[in-house]
């Protein structure tokens, strides 16, 4: 079976109105799998009122009433899915990624949906707490048949096709990916 899988920086679906145009999105598109960043969702927002029926919703969010960050993933319920735990011990690493097991046929895929906020945000992770997630993203990923990364990483400096920076966080972000054996799939 061939997954669906949607990617999207929405900046928010706090609103109502945002919530609504997601769901009517979603239902025209039918995806399998669909991730999201920057869903400046907080805790007090429970997933049913994200309008979202037939799917099991993964999320993490800032606990604090700060507007930006938040990541989701949202698989359909005739999947099997889970949520999965990197096992990280930073708070802050914590705050912006999300991982989750589908299982489709007998193929065990790991989803991991991250935002790194922009170089002048107190969230930005640095790029030891990067390395960190990375690292852990590869030791779960170990565990499944497929790994699927998204996410947005606010690396502008990034060369995508040439898959260089010369920024020396980015760089290692770059050379942290590469050596958990992953592609960049989509080209900007």
């Amino acid at each position: 079976m061939i997954l669906q899988c949607i990617f999207y920086n929405v900046r928010s679906i706090l609103s109502h109105e945002r919530r609504c145009r997601l769901a009517n999105f979603v239902c025209i598109t039918k995806p399998n799998v669909f991730c999201l960043t920057e869903t400046w969702l907080t805790p007090s927002v429970l997933d049913n009122e994200l309008f979202l029926n037939g799917y099991c919703v993964y999320r993490a969010e800032r606990p604090d009433t700060s507007s930006h960050g938040g990541v989701f993933i949202a698989v359909a319920s005739t999947l099997a899915s889970f949520l999965v735990d990197l096992g990280l011990s930073s708070p802050r690493v914590n705050l912006d990624h999300v991982a989750c097991c589908c299982t489709s046929g007998n193929t065990k895929i790991l989803f991991v949906c991250i935002y790194n906020s922009p170089a002048r945000s107190e969230y930005r992770l640095t790029s030891s707490e990067l390395s960190d997630l990375m690292s852990a993203v590869a030791i779960e990923a170990e565990n499944y048949n497929e790994l699927v990364i998204c996410g947005d990483f606010n690396m502008p400096d990034v060369n995508w096709s040439a898959y260089s920076s010369d920024v020396n966080y980015s760089s290692t972000f770059l050379s942290d990916v590469d050596n958990i054996n992953v592609e960049q799939q989509i080209d900007f």
